[in-house]
């Protein structure tokens, strides 16, 4: 022990002093003296260490039997005032869990008038969308079928400029009604190019409101909670070579009962063992 761990262990001493206890070190430094001089060699040898052995447990028992009536006492006192601790957090963790269901009762009626809104705005968009759609088509139509009729005039004057029996006079008046005609034709066409435009704008889908902005809105945090562990998919996954992780950081297994089952005859996979010495006293 360091000399500021031991100045450390005397100041908690002076704050929370510790019942006097038995000291029979001056029996038990010799006994680990000993065992650390001990040879064992010959079977006589472990004959003379199991007899030491029993020593040792005959003083473990003894010490004990000595500490009993001291913890017992501490012991009693740490339940009462774990007791009292109890009292008086008991209440104020119900009250906390009151206002914190009472506060999430809110955000989740706040997340959900939010997220109605956005799909009532949504919606109306959408409507808003359709509408400015059909109106933009009706255009469309309404001016192609202009163009048609112009362009069938068009093809109807031509052929009278291929009629032997038109005049010059005629004719002339004919192709200034073509010209006039076909620059029609290139406005409609001009026109409804535009229309096109808007119609494919229109046309776009209305995007999906902002879930960013509907997780911030409330100005209450959210976590993400464990509702359930599927241990099969999850041991599974961090078998597989997709597995990113270091199962040892959240796997915790239980070696008493692996011990258990190896103990029964059963290898497991991935579990190594071997036999130790087991001595008894």
């Amino acid at each position: 022990m360091t000399a500021e761990a031991a100045t450390a262990e005397q100041v908690t001493l002076n704050l929370y002093p510790v019942p006097k206890t038995p000291n029979k070190m001056a029996i038990i430094s010799p006994m680990l003296d000993r065992a650390l001089s001990l040879q064992v060699v010959t079977k006589e040898d472990v004959d003379v260490a199991r007899a030491f052995g029993k020593e040792i447990n005959a003083m473990i028992k003894v010490v004990v039997e000595d500490f009993r009536p001291t913890k017992q006492a501490i012991d009693a006192s740490k339940k009462v005032v774990l007791q009292q601790e109890n009292n008086h957090l008991e209440p104020l963790e119900k009250a906390k869990t009151i206002v914190s269901q009472k506060i999430g009762a809110w955000d989740t009626a706040e997340r959900n008038r939010i997220a109605e809104e956005a799909r009532l705005r949504q919606q109306e968009e959408e409507r808003r969308r359709q509408a400015a759609l059909e109106t933009a088509r009706k255009k469309l139509d309404t001016l192609m079928a202009g163009m048609t009729e112009n362009q069938g005039a068009v093809k109807t004057l031509e052929n009278m400029l291929g009629n032997p029996a038109t005049t010059a006079e005629e004719a002339e008046i004919i192709r200034s009604q073509i010209r006039t005609l076909q620059s029609k034709i290139e406005s409609t066409i001009e026109r409804a190019q535009a229309v096109e435009m808007k119609v494919e704008e229109v046309n776009q889908p209305v995007l999906q409101p902002d879930v960013i902005n509907i997780k911030t809105a409330t100005g209450v945090n959210q976590e993400k909670a464990i509702t359930g562990i599927k241990t099969r998919l999850l041991v599974k996954y961090l078998a597989s070579p997709d597995c990113t992780l270091d199962p040892e950081s959240i796997v915790k297994w239980n070696e008493g009962q692996i011990k258990k089952l190896i103990n029964s005859g059963m290898n497991l996979p991935g579990v190594a063992w071997e036999y130790r010495s087991k001595t008894r006293f």
